[in-house]
């Protein structure tokens, strides 16, 4: 099952967000940075630059999906800790 997390609204006659609504917009903010900088990252592979004719298209998922697997080898978007950044390849 997923889910579409969406930060919260502030409504016209509210002054400002309560500090749970607030500490849950910037998760969700932090996150969505997050999964941008690896579709801008995915989107550097030369193979989703070319036009899919309609034969072909049903490829296309294939195409993306390997793509999106081989930017994991690349370094890691984010830090654990104080540890040094390794990608996947290199573990």
């Amino acid at each position: 099952m997923h889910q579409l997390i969406v930060p919260c609204k502030k409504y016209h006659h509210q002054k400002s967000y309560t500090v749970d609504e607030s500490s849950f917009t910037q998760r969700v903010a932090r996150e969505r940075g997050l999964i941008e900088r690896v579709f801008r990252r995915a989107q550097e592979w030369k193979a989703l630059h070319n036009t899919v004719q309609i034969v072909d298209a049903d490829l296309s998922g294939s195409i993306f999906f390997v793509c999106m697997m081989m930017t994991n080898y690349g370094p890691p978007m984010v830090r654990d800790g104080a540890a040094e950044l390794k990608s996947i390849a290199e573990l």
